[in-house]
């Protein structure tokens, strides 16, 4: 009888300590418990802001025409900017090739800026800036010069 009363409870224990082992390693959830049911809504996607190098400086026009056509805008949409004299109208003559109208600024550190547009107002010069980076991929670094 003992040995009887051992077993049931040998078994009992193993019984039971099998189905708290099982609850650990199985995470099923019951049938009864289902995921709460999620509506799917596309929202459009914001494009991201992109952000354009501004410089403010002084400058000087390199060619009095220029001088003439854009003397009256603060916001000059810059494509190259060298050193040289020589460099920066080999620069101009190719960006002339592209369909730009370019002009060389001198600016007051002695750079030669190589501009494509002028701009009264500050949004549609930096529109300009955002279209020049986006359909031409050798001016992606273009930049926006305030003048001073």
């Amino acid at each position: 009888m003992k040995i009887t009363s051992f077993i049931i409870l040998l078994i009992v224990f193993t019984t039971l300590a099998a189905c708290k082992s099982g609850r650990k390693m199985t995470a099923a959830k019951p049938v009864t418990e289902l995921a709460p049911v999620v509506e799917k809504v596309s929202v459009p996607a914001e494009e991201p802001e992109v952000v354009i190098p501004v410089r403010t400086e002084s400058f000087s026009f390199e060619l009095p025409q220029d001088r003439v056509s854009h003397d009256p805008n603060q916001y000059f949409v810059i494509i190259g900017s060298f050193r040289f004299s020589s460099n920066a109208n080999a620069f101009k003559d190719k960006a002339s090739h592209k369909g730009f109208s370019p002009f060389v600024l001198v600016s007051e550190r002695g750079y030669y800026r190589i501009a494509v547009d002028s701009y009264t107002d500050e949004r549609s010069a930096r529109a300009r800036v955002h279209t020049v980076r986006s359909n031409f991929p050798e001016y992606a670094d273009a930049w926006l010069l305030i003048r001073k």
